[in-house]
Order: C-alpha cells, then sequence, then structure tokens
C-alpha cells in the first residue's frame, strides 16, 4: 500500500475518532443533569483503574517496540515494528483523556 494512501486513511481514522468525541462530548454536554453525578465517587475509582491499566499497557507496548527497534535489521522491520506497537500504544496512552472526559 503506497505511504501517502496509508496517511490518509490514518489522518480520516483521526479526525473521525475526533469528531465521535466531540459529538459524544457535546451530548454530555447538552443534559440537564451530569452524566455521572448519582455515582461519582464510582465514576471516579473506575477511571482511576482505567487510567492506571491504560499507562501500564502503553508504556509496556512502548518499550515492546524500543526492544524491536533496536533487534531491527532492517528499514522494512523498523517500520513494521511501529505499525504493530507504536500507533496501537498511542491509541492506548488516549485512553484516560477520553474515560476523564466523559466522567
Amino acid at each position: 500500500m503506497p505511504t501517502a494512501r496509508l496517511l490518509r486513511i490514518l489522518w480520516s481514522a483521526v479526525c473521525a475518532s475526533g469528531l465521535v468525541v466531540l459529538v459524544v462530548f457535546g451530548a454530555l454536554a447538552d443534559r440537564e443533569t451530569a452524566a455521572l453525578a448519582d455515582s461519582a465517587q464510582t465514576a471516579f475509582y473506575l477511571v482511576a483503574v482505567v487510567t492506571f491499566a491504560a499507562t501500564a499497557g502503553a508504556l509496556w507496548l512502548i518499550r515492546t517496540m524500543e526492544a524491536r527497534l533496536l533487534a531491527a535489521g532492517s528499514d522494512a522491520e523498523a517500520e513494521m515494528a511501529l505499525r504493530s506497537l507504536g500507533v496501537p500504544a498511542l491509541a492506548l496512552a488516549e485512553v484516560p483523556a477520553l474515560c476523564a472526559g466523559v466522567a
């Protein structure tokens, strides 16, 4: 797959996910009452656990990617490591922000 086409697909996915988040946050902000007002303490601890798990997972993916990049013998292997571990690590690192925004 050509790089330009892959970048267009990737940026389209990023923009679409941003649009979805914007719509969800807008719908939550438009309500009369807060979304989780009755169970704020439960939501806080749930977001804290998800944040811890997502951060740990992202750091694990980054460390694994680092090891694979150091062991890569070619540019193709390095590119595959970035695609298979780097992009999911970035996505996983965004999870706490999304959870905190919803809560």
